[in-house]
């Protein structure tokens, strides 16, 4: 039976230790901003030969609405901040939910104005794609699958 000492297995254990403590850090960052048709993506062929007065309406969509887009995200992650923190505060809690729930409302209405602005200038197959796409607009590039291009936004 082969014996080894210590200092000969040092470097694999601390290379096992690095490996295991930053394993929850990389699974808890998600899939990230993905490629195609993510959460949010959509449109797919529908969308391939718009014409560019119906893209350029799409892109005012979008305008409109990424400012909300961007608190929505900002309340998801205060209230993921809140569930999270070391000690639990209901009434926190309760407040960042509604807060989420307030930007979301606000984003749905925003989505809505911004649609029916530009619902003429769209084909019935665009405008399908749009529902089902969950309101990416149909540029594709949503939450979702598809290679990872940086942090969890």
């Amino acid at each position: 039976m082969k014996t080894y000492s210590l200092w000969r297995c040092l470097p694999a254990m601390l290379v096992a230790s690095v490996i295991l403590m930053n394993a929850p850090m990389v699974s808890a960052q998600g899939q990230g901003q993905g490629q195609g048709r993510g959460r949010g993506g959509g449109g797919g062929a529908a969308f391939q030969n718009a014409t560019e007065e119906q893209r350029e309406a799409l892109r005012q969509m979008n305008d409109e609405v990424r400012e909300h887009g961007q608190k929505v995200r900002q309340a998801r992650t205060d209230l993921n901040a809140a569930i999270y923190s070391a000690k639990v505060d209901e009434a926190d809690i309760k407040a960042k939910v509604a807060a989420l729930a307030k930007a979301e409302e606000e984003q749905a209405i925003a989505r809505a104005k911004a649609f029916a602005k530009v619902k003429s200038k769209l084909s019935s197959e665009q405008i399908e794609a749009l529902k089902q796409g969950g309101g990416g607009f149909g540029f594709g590039g949503g939450r979702g699958g598809g290679a990872r291009r940086g942090g969890n936004n």
